[in-house]
């Protein structure tokens, strides 16, 4: 549980900025003719704290290696489990969220608008959804090569011990 609240106080100000924007967003929209805006905002950040939760609790597929150098410490906060306790939950109710959303789009009573607006909040489910099984799958990390090549210094400078090792931008 300490380690937990070291894991909240690091990311703190980044979850009241979150916050801060949700009140926002509802204000702004509070009573507007399109109730998908604070639903779409309400998906998207409840989606990254499931996501969050599990990565804490331990998953297979952790990728720190596309953290950036100045933040590798947040790794210290990442398990490595093939799956944790919470996974099977989370997956449940957020696939049940994402059929009830998707029964909403498809209702043949239902306007374009309101039909358009509910496939769209339930695509972005189905999005962290994807997400929560990437992190248990077993994927070779060698597909994702191709965003790490760029962290990689070219072979001429890694191989002369003369010339100072660059920062990784």
């Amino acid at each position: 549980m300490r380690h937990f609240w070291h894991g909240v106080e690091t990311c703190l100000y980044h979850e009241l900025a979150i916050i801060v924007s949700a009140v926002a967003v509802l204000l702004v929209s509070w009573g507007g003719a399109n109730p998908f805006g604070p639903a779409t905002f309400a998906i998207l950040w409840g989606m990254h704290q499931v996501s969050k939760l599990n990565v804490f609790f331990g998953v297979r597929n952790l990728n720190e290696e596309f953290l950036p150098d100045q933040m590798r410490y947040l790794a210290a906060f990442f398990s490595h489990r093939p799956m944790n306790r919470f996974f099977p939950l989370s997956i449940t109710l957020s696939t049940a969220l994402m059929v009830l959303l998707a029964q909403r789009a498809f209702d043949p009573l239902a306007s374009a608008f309101t039909a358009t607006g509910y496939t769209f909040v339930a695509f972005l489910t189905a999005l962290g959804v994807l997400e929560l099984w990437l992190l248990v799958l077993p994927i070779p990390l060698r597909l994702w090569d191709w965003g790490l090549r760029s962290r990689r210094r070219p072979a001429a400078v890694a191989d002369d011990a003369a010339l100072p090792a660059r920062p990784l931008r």
